[in-house]
């Protein structure tokens, strides 16, 4: 993405505690409006270069300050090593400014859905998010869908009636309610001190997860990161589709039908990011590397023919061609984040 262009250099010299030259700050902002604008110049030109400044300066800044640490974070806490400076940059930096500056327009919690295929890096992004956020000293809670799991004991009585529910996931193997109090609770703060937030443990039962003890989550509450892999979509109607696409999988037609039962949950979003994979098989690879860095952390991880049948199994009960392609039709703003290969993103479509 910046091979041509010497900003590699720049963010690791500025990661290494070397302020940006006036030559440098030229070219960072040079570089963010010939990604803004195709290299056209606009009648706006001026003013939005100055635009630019300030984001570059304020980004800067944070590179000074705070680099190293995030990348140790990176390193110790989520197994990341490569292109952290840049991802950084063009693409954790600018949504996290977005969010507070969300936050501070409504001067409310701001609720942020997060939804993408198994494997597309959504529970890194939150604890990307919620790192950086909390350097401007904005508290953030990450809640999953997976913490809104029925108990197991619950989720085996649903696979006794619909034998197909083979494995935790789908829509209606959630506590869509408790889920509903969860928000509302979080959007209002009336209680005291905070809220008990329920947790899900993936690695009991085998691997079929269980409820872990619920977390403590004191006040203020300033930013809410919802994330999970189908947050945010809507039941399909037959009008919408092929007329056998979900009626020749007993499972699809089940989860078509559950949605209905989350679209109250959706209408606490303020936005959804939809990070969004042109070439689906790489979920698979991804969420291998995730199942791997699971078992190097002692816990139960799934082998390489286990994670092939688990997405599989997600991609029958939601297939993505047709549920994510409908995410734009919900009532709430979304975000489009076109994720590449290498899971790396294009620059953040909101910088500056």
């Amino acid at each position: 993405m910046m091979s041509n262009l010497p900003i590699e250099q720049i963010l690791q010299d500025l990661g290494k505690g070397r302020p940006l030259t006036g030559v440098q700050c030229q070219q960072l902002i040079d570089h963010h409006l010939q990604q803004q604008q195709n290299g056209k110049a606009t009648l706006d030109s001026l003013h939005e270069r100055e635009t630019v400044q300030r984001s570059v300066e304020r980004q800067a800044n944070f590179f000074l300050n705070h680099y190293p640490s995030f990348a140790a974070f990176c390193h110790d806490r989520l197994g990341l090593y490569q292109q952290i400076a840049d991802h950084l940059w063009n693409f954790w930096l600018p949504l996290a400014q977005r969010l507070k500056e969300q936050r501070d327009h409504h001067q409310c919690p701001w609720i942020q859905g997060i939804v993408g295929l198994q494997g597309t890096g959504k529970t890194t992004l939150t604890q990307i998010l919620t790192w950086i956020l909390h350097k401007w000293e904005y508290r953030c809670l990450c809640l999953s869908l997976d913490d809104l799991y029925l108990p197991y004991s619950d989720r085996l009585r649903l696979q006794q009636a619909h034998p197909f529910l083979i494995w935790r996931g789908p829509p209606g193997t959630h506590d869509v309610g408790l889920g509903g109090a969860i928000l509302t609770e979080l959007r209002a703060q009336t209680k005291q001190t905070g809220i008990w937030v329920p947790r899900f443990d993936k690695s009991r039962h085998e691997g079929a997860g269980d409820r872990a003890a619920p977390e403590w989550i004191r006040y203020p509450v300033d930013i809410v990161l919802f994330e999970g892999w189908f947050v945010g979509m809507v039941p399909l109607v037959t009008e919408q589709t092929h007329p056998s696409s979900l009626t020749a999988s007993p499972l699809a037609e089940y989860c078509n039908q559950q949605l209905h039962h989350y679209v109250p949950l959706w209408k606490h979003l303020d936005n959804l990011l939809i990070l969004y994979l042109p070439e689906s098989y790489f979920s698979k690879v991804w969420r291998k590397e995730a199942e791997q860095k699971l078992n190097a952390q002692t816990r139960s991880a799934m082998a390489e023919a286990e994670v092939d049948r688990f997405v599989d199994y997600f991609w029958d009960a939601l297939p993505p061609a047709l549920f994510l392609d409908h995410l734009a039709e919900v009532e709430y703003p979304t975000q489009v984040i076109e994720l590449r290969p290498d899971r790396s993103p294009p620059m953040f479509p909101g910088f500056p």
